[in-house]
This record gives C-alpha cells, sequence and structure tokens, in this order.
C-alpha cells in the first residue's frame, strides 16, 4: 500500500493460509506423510521436513474429527486360525468387522 507502506497479500483460495502452499500440495503431503517418511517428502517438495510433520499433524487431526465410531449394540467374537489362532471381534448388526 502506498499510503501505510504495507505489502498487500490478495487472499487466495486454493492456497493454505498460513503455510503459502496451495491446498492440494497440503493434502497430498498428509497422504504421503502416512506412506512415506518426512525427510523423502521435505526432499521432494523441497519443503521443510518440520512443516511437513506439521502438516502431517494436521492432516491425522482432520482424520481423527471425521472418524465416528459407534459401539454395536451386538457384538460377536470368535476365533479364526491364520497361521496361529487369531481373535475376531465383529459387530452383527452391521455385518463388519471391528478388530482382528
Amino acid at each position: 500500500c502506498r499510503n501505510c507502506g504495507k505489502t498487500f497479500y490478495e487472499a487466495l483460495p486454493d492456497v493454505t493460509e498460513g503455510r503459502w502452499l496451495t491446498t492440494r500440495l497440503t493434502r497430498w503431503i498428509g497422504q504421503q506423510s502416512l506412506k512415506r517418511p518426512f525427510l523423502s517428502i521435505s526432499d521432494e517438495t523441497g519443503i521443510d521436513e518440520k512443516t511437513v510433520r506439521n502438516i502431517f499433524r494436521d492432516y491425522i487431526n482432520e482424520l481423527e474429527a471425521q472418524v465416528r465410531f459407534e459401539t454395536p449394540k451386538i457384538m460377536g467374537i470368535d476365533e479364526i486360525h491364520l497361521i496361529k489362532p487369531r481373535c475376531v471381534i465383529s459387530n452383527i448388526g452391521n455385518k463388519t468387522l471391528v478388530d482382528l
């Protein structure tokens, strides 16, 4: 601004606030950080490893906020032999696996 001398930044909808990265890159880093080491992602993108860790933390918090776990009304407990005996816990009402 010529009057006050401050730098003006236009708000861009596809740029993550506070990071100056596109939302697509931020989402990609979050997804990749579940599969790959932070340093590998940092080297590939040219972003500091600490920033990658912070994006990972935010991504995990976002995923945890989306997870909605309901306690089953009818829980089934069974055993299956895959090389050795394993306990199978299932939600009988929804016919879904809870844990193995």
